[in-house]
């Protein structure tokens, strides 16, 4: 029995050896460089998408800043194209096997929902870990959008983009995706209407339900209720005939006036890091108690948006 204490307090010694040396060597240039390159084989090798870091900029025991963070849906389509992504990491979450970032800011990023396999969604087929995988779940609460473009371009509506998005959102990554925002503004380029600054945006995009992206936003328009709605509907997720289509359901009143933005046609509006100004001064200063509240409400919110379907699938009926 004391040769296994002696043997198992070896074996935690030399792990915590090796845990200092690394945290010491992962400062320089070289270790910053190879961090990034594990990050993306280990997520490639998990996910069916490919994820690649162009630069580690700072790294350390509450700290973790990324430059370039792009993932690919094995199609060849990009997904996400972030220009800096900063978080501080739960380091004893490590020691659980799962990768957890707070405090976490999204800088610039742009992010593309086409449809995949199935009419699953690419971002999320491309991210997700497929059951027969081992995965690292990641989770990043708390994070700041920054200036941030999600361009939709689904079956059943023209493609859409929202620029200049900033606000509160949440992700996780595993077996399960999620994703949800909340209290976001910026503008919405819609269908007809043109491009509308928009408030209050929140919605949830997340794997295996038969309406995978759902979203609300306040529009504004001079109208008596302007919200806007948006709802990806994927029968084959729920086992059921029909093809995917995207429904949007704009507030009654709308003058039908006005085209789409020229550069539509293009990539979907500006790149990560072209020449937006930098919208830190949008966000609110949110406290602790802040996002305590809002992970709280993430079950009732997801919850509400169901049973809004749900009520508009019966009103069809």
């Amino acid at each position: 029995m004391k040769a296994l204490i002696w043997i198992l307090g070896g074996l935690g010694a030399l792990l915590l050896v090796l845990a200092l040396s690394a945290m010491l060597h992962l400062p320089t240039e070289n270790g910053r460089r190879a961090l990034a390159d594990l990050m993306g084989a280990q997520a490639s090798a998990e996910s069916r998408g490919t994820l690649t870091v162009e630069a580690i900029d700072e790294v350390g025991f509450d700290r973790l800043v990324m430059r370039g963070y792009r993932i690919t849906a094995p199609n060849g389509e990009k997904v996400i194209d972030a220009e800096r992504i900063v978080g501080d990491p739960v380091v004893m979450d490590l020691f659980s096997g799962r990768i957890h970032l707070v405090d976490a800011r999204f800088e610039r990023a742009t992010v593309w929902l086409t449809p995949g396999p199935g009419g699953q969604i690419n971002l999320v087929w491309a991210s997700e870990v497929p059951d027969d995988r081992n995965e690292t779940p990641v989770i990043i609460e708390g994070i700041r959008l920054v200036d941030n473009t999600i361009v939709v371009d689904l079956p059943g509506k023209p493609r859409m983009r929202m620029t200049g998005i900033s606000g509160l959102a949440h992700l996780e990554v595993g077996h399960h995706y999620l994703w949800r925002l909340d209290r976001t503004s910026g503008t919405a380029h819609l269908p007809v209407v043109g491009a509308t600054p928009f408030t209050n945006m929140h919605g949830r995009l997340k794997s295996d339900h038969a309406h995978p992206l759902l979203v609300e936003m306040a529009v504004d328009l001079s109208i008596a209720e302007p919200v806007a709605n948006l709802d990806y509907h994927v029968p084959a997720i729920a086992g059921e005939d029909g093809e995917p289509s995207l429904d949007l359901d704009l507030p009654d009143g709308i003058f039908a006036g006005g085209d789409r933005d020229a550069d539509d046609a293009d990539d979907g509006g500006p790149a990560p890091g072209g020449t937006r100004d930098d919208t830190d001064d949008d966000i609110d200063e949110d406290t602790d108690e802040d996002i305590d509240e809002r992970a709280d409400e993430d079950a009732d919110v997801d919850e509400d948006m169901d049973e809004d379907v749900d009520e508009r699938a019966d009103e069809s009926d």
